[in-house]
């Protein structure tokens, strides 16, 4: 399904709940919703699997660098690795915000409504919405998607959390398996305190995602009112 035929069925569907109701997504939402879960579960399990193997990438370069007599060599491994390094947290973003959508994909897919005016059923869904949100008349459908809302948030709040509790923890273990080599091995000591020296600066980022997220966790309806105002999620 590409994204222009996910967009017509989601924007039929949504009409088709919103007048529903019912706190129920429906037949027609349920499909689109379920199709939307499978698509990010799919990319999560990619995701993870492409993040081992550069974990793993890495891991055998700085030891090839370690351990590698030649200038030329140590080089080559040192460039591959400084190079390659930014490209793990941006796969670790990714499969964060694929677990999200898989966890919360009704708030996930509702990105492809058409926010546009072009559909005159969908934004007038839109403008009852908007208007429900500001006046705090939250009926079923809506009070079901601000509850969605919520854990699309919370999702990916407690996944960064434990993120940079991860990379913190890394950090920590490194700096003990530095302190047990040899103080000869002049090379792998380097490399195993640079990086723990580095990974603590993507902690940070992660606590500052995690503490955004926990914001609109807290007070949900502000950040739904502006996503249906037209904002993306």
């Amino acid at each position: 399904m590409n994204s222009t035929t996910l967009s017509a069925q989601l924007n039929a569907a949504f009409v088709g709940y919103w007048n529903s109701g019912a706190s129920g997504l429906g037949a027609d939402l349920s499909h689109v919703v379920a199709y939307w879960q499978v698509f990010h579960i799919t990319k999560a399990v990619a995701a993870a699997v492409l993040l081992a193997l550069l974990v793993l990438l890495g891991v055998r370069l700085w030891q090839l660098f370690a351990r590698s007599e030649r200038p030329g060599a140590r080089a080559a491994y040192a460039t591959l690795g400084v190079l390659g390094a930014p490209l793990a947290p941006v796969v670790l973003l990714i499969l964060l915000a694929n677990i999200q959508g898989a966890v919360a994909p009704l708030s996930s897919v509702l990105s492809f409504l058409d926010h546009g005016g072009s559909d005159p059923a969908v934004a007038q869904s839109l403008a009852q919405i908007g208007e429900a949100l500001r006046t705090g008349a939250l009926n079923a459908p809506l009070t079901a998607l601000v509850d969605d809302f919520r854990d699309y948030h919370a999702v990916l709040a407690v996944a960064a959390t434990v993120t940079g509790i991860a990379i913190i923890g890394t950090s920590i273990a490194l700096l003990l398996i530095r302190s047990r080599r040899p103080r000869d091995q002049r090379r792998a000591r380097a490399v195993l305190a640079g990086v723990a020296v580095t990974i603590p600066a993507l902690a940070f980022c992660f606590a500052v995602l995690a503490l955004a997220n926990f914001s609109t966790t807290e007070d949900t309806v502000p950040a739904l009112t502006a996503f249906f105002g037209g904002d993306d999620l």
